[in-house]
């Protein structure tokens, strides 16, 4: 497996290899030959060639990853409570200076993000500098155990789920009953099919003419979201 395949399979709640038992016999024979990693393939091909394979990961990152989930996601959160996360990392004199540092200032052994726990060392203690990265997770593993695990079963095994015809019946009852998966993947994949099915339901299910009226949404908040947001 190449660099750019392995760190994809990690980024991936559903590797390519694992598509085919999720999808309907219909749904696999209508996406037969599509490489849901093509384009990122090509885009980190295109890096690679002035960086090298390692090297143009973060060039990856920051056109697919941060771009279209994390700088989304944790600015509307941050900002919901007042908070400034990554700002002044993301001015673009930073941003272009930081790109032109030489590979091992950012990794070096393994050691990430060496050239900024350099600059920051005189000013915050040894135990933070040697701490692993903390994101700011959403508790899935928690919720699946209580309200979230509560919508989960409700919406993906009642009959509008199944007769969408897009995911296999068995497949999603053995990732709701767990089988071997660890905790934290079995929640992050079943979250992703909740989204998949809430996010079908809400724009392919609906009358177009009520898609460009305002709303609150299509469906009264469920009592088991409530209780999570409340948790």
């Amino acid at each position: 497996m190449s660099v750019v395949e392995r760190h994809l399979d990690v980024m991936s709640h559903f590797p390519p290899r694992e598509l085919r038992s999720l999808l309907t016999p219909a749904l696999r024979a209508a996406t037969a030959g599509h490489d849901p990693w093509a384009a990122a393939r090509a885009l980190h091909g295109r890096a690679a060639r002035g960086l090298g394979d390692v090297a143009a990961l973060p060039a990856l990152d920051a056109l697919t990853y941060m771009t279209d989930d994390v700088l989304v996601k944790v600015d509307r959160t941050s900002m919901l409570n007042s908070l400034e996360t990554r700002a002044p990392l993301l001015d673009h004199h930073v941003l272009e200076w930081v790109a032109r540092l030489p590979f091992e200032m950012k990794l070096r052994g393994d050691v990430t993000k060496w050239a900024l726990r350099e600059c920051v060392r005189p000013l915050l203690p040894a135990s933070i500098l040697a701490r692993g990265k903390q994101g700011f997770g959403v508790p899935l593993e928690r919720w699946f155990h209580g309200a979230f695990g509560e919508l989960a079963r409700e919406v993906l095994l009642d009959r509008t789920t199944r007769a969408r015809g897009w995911l296999s019946p068995a497949t999603v009852e053995g990732l709701l009953a767990g089988g071997d998966l660890r905790d934290e993947v079995r929640a992050k994949r079943t979250f992703t099919l909740v989204c998949l099915e809430l996010w079908a339901r809400t724009y392919l299910d609906r009358p177009r003419a009520e898609l460009s009226a305002p709303t609150d949404g299509p469906y009264p908040l469920h009592p088991a979201v409530a209780a999570t947001a409340r948790d």
